[in-house]
Protein backbone atom coordinates (compact mmCIF):
# COMPACT_ATOMS: atom_id res chain seq x y z
CA UNK A 1 0.00 0.00 0.00
CA UNK A 2 1.47 3.37 -0.97
CA UNK A 3 2.10 6.01 1.64
CA UNK A 4 -0.46 8.80 1.62
CA UNK A 5 0.94 12.14 2.70
CA UNK A 6 -0.87 14.88 4.57
CA UNK A 7 -1.11 17.00 1.45
CA UNK A 8 -2.97 14.24 -0.39
CA UNK A 9 -5.39 13.84 2.51
CA UNK A 10 -5.97 17.60 2.64
CA UNK A 11 -6.60 17.59 -1.09
CA UNK A 12 -9.13 14.77 -0.73
CA UNK A 13 -10.91 16.46 2.16
CA UNK A 14 -11.02 19.96 0.74
CA UNK A 15 -11.62 19.01 -2.90
CA UNK A 16 -14.88 20.43 -4.12
CA UNK A 17 -17.34 17.66 -4.95
CA UNK A 18 -18.61 19.73 -7.86
CA UNK A 19 -15.23 19.76 -9.58
CA UNK A 20 -14.94 15.99 -9.08
CA UNK A 21 -18.39 15.30 -10.47
CA UNK A 22 -17.51 17.13 -13.67
CA UNK A 23 -14.72 14.67 -14.50
CA UNK A 24 -15.44 10.92 -13.94
CA UNK A 25 -11.71 10.12 -13.93
CA UNK A 26 -11.12 12.61 -11.11
CA UNK A 27 -14.12 11.22 -9.24
CA UNK A 28 -12.76 7.67 -9.53
CA UNK A 29 -9.30 8.85 -8.46
CA UNK A 30 -10.82 10.66 -5.45
CA UNK A 31 -12.82 7.57 -4.45
CA UNK A 32 -9.69 5.44 -4.78
CA UNK A 33 -7.72 7.86 -2.58
CA UNK A 34 -10.51 7.89 -0.01
CA UNK A 35 -10.62 4.07 -0.01
CA UNK A 36 -6.84 3.84 0.42
CA UNK A 37 -6.92 6.45 3.21
CA UNK A 38 -9.68 4.54 5.02
CA UNK A 39 -7.80 1.25 4.65
CA UNK A 40 -4.62 2.84 5.98
CA UNK A 41 -6.49 4.36 8.92
CA UNK A 42 -8.11 0.98 9.67
CA UNK A 43 -4.71 -0.71 9.44
CA UNK A 44 -3.20 1.87 11.76
CA UNK A 45 -6.01 1.36 14.28
CA UNK A 46 -5.55 -2.41 14.10
CA UNK A 47 -1.79 -2.07 14.59
CA UNK A 48 -2.32 0.23 17.58
CA UNK A 49 -4.79 -2.26 19.11
CA UNK A 50 -2.30 -5.09 18.69
CA UNK A 51 0.43 -2.98 20.29
CA UNK A 52 -1.86 -2.19 23.21
CA UNK A 53 -2.76 -5.87 23.64
CA UNK A 54 0.92 -6.81 23.56
CA UNK A 55 1.74 -4.14 26.14
CA UNK A 56 -1.13 -5.32 28.35
CA UNK A 57 0.07 -8.93 28.11
CA UNK A 58 3.65 -7.94 28.95
CA UNK A 59 2.40 -5.91 31.90
CA UNK A 60 0.25 -8.80 33.13
CA UNK A 61 3.13 -11.26 32.75
CA UNK A 62 5.39 -8.88 34.68
CA UNK A 63 2.85 -8.56 37.51
CA UNK A 64 2.45 -12.34 37.66
CA UNK A 65 6.22 -12.82 37.83
CA UNK A 66 6.50 -10.22 40.60
CA UNK A 67 3.74 -11.96 42.56
CA UNK A 68 5.41 -15.36 42.11
CA UNK A 69 8.75 -13.91 43.23
CA UNK A 70 7.09 -12.32 46.27
CA UNK A 71 5.44 -15.61 47.22
CA UNK A 72 8.66 -17.57 46.66
CA UNK A 73 10.63 -15.16 48.85
CA UNK A 74 7.95 -15.32 51.53
CA UNK A 75 8.04 -19.13 51.52
CA UNK A 76 11.84 -19.12 51.64
CA UNK A 77 11.76 -16.71 54.57
CA UNK A 78 9.23 -18.87 56.41
CA UNK A 79 11.35 -21.94 55.74
CA UNK A 80 14.50 -20.22 57.08
CA UNK A 81 12.58 -19.06 60.16
CA UNK A 82 11.25 -22.56 60.75
CA UNK A 83 14.72 -24.07 60.36
CA UNK A 84 16.13 -21.49 62.77
CA UNK A 85 13.39 -22.22 65.33
CA UNK A 86 14.04 -25.93 64.94
CA UNK A 87 17.79 -25.44 65.45
CA UNK A 88 17.20 -23.26 68.52
CA UNK A 89 14.77 -25.81 69.95
CA UNK A 90 17.25 -28.66 69.39
CA UNK A 91 19.98 -26.65 71.11
CA UNK A 92 17.66 -25.83 74.00
CA UNK A 93 16.73 -29.51 74.39
CA UNK A 94 20.40 -30.52 74.24
CA UNK A 95 21.32 -27.95 76.90
CA UNK A 96 18.46 -29.09 79.13
CA UNK A 97 19.56 -32.67 78.73
CA UNK A 98 23.16 -31.78 79.53
CA UNK A 99 22.01 -29.84 82.57
CA UNK A 100 19.89 -32.78 83.75
CA UNK A 101 22.76 -35.19 83.23
CA UNK A 102 25.08 -32.86 85.11
CA UNK A 103 22.62 -32.58 87.98
CA UNK A 104 22.16 -36.33 88.08
CA UNK A 105 25.88 -36.82 88.07
CA UNK A 106 26.24 -34.26 90.85
CA UNK A 107 23.52 -35.88 92.94
CA UNK A 108 24.86 -39.32 92.30
CA UNK A 109 28.22 -38.30 93.76
CA UNK A 110 26.56 -37.22 96.96
CA UNK A 111 24.29 -40.23 97.11
CA UNK A 112 27.15 -42.64 96.79
CA UNK A 113 29.11 -40.67 99.36
CA UNK A 114 26.32 -40.99 101.91
CA UNK A 115 26.09 -44.70 101.40
CA UNK A 116 29.76 -45.16 101.73
CA UNK A 117 29.85 -43.76 105.30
Amino acid sequence: MEHIGLNVLREIIYMSPHSVLADPAKQKEREERIRIAKEKAAGDRQKKLEELRDAQKRSEDFRKKQEEDRRRKLLESRKRDEEHRHTVEERRQRLLLEENVSQLHHFSKFSTFEYMY
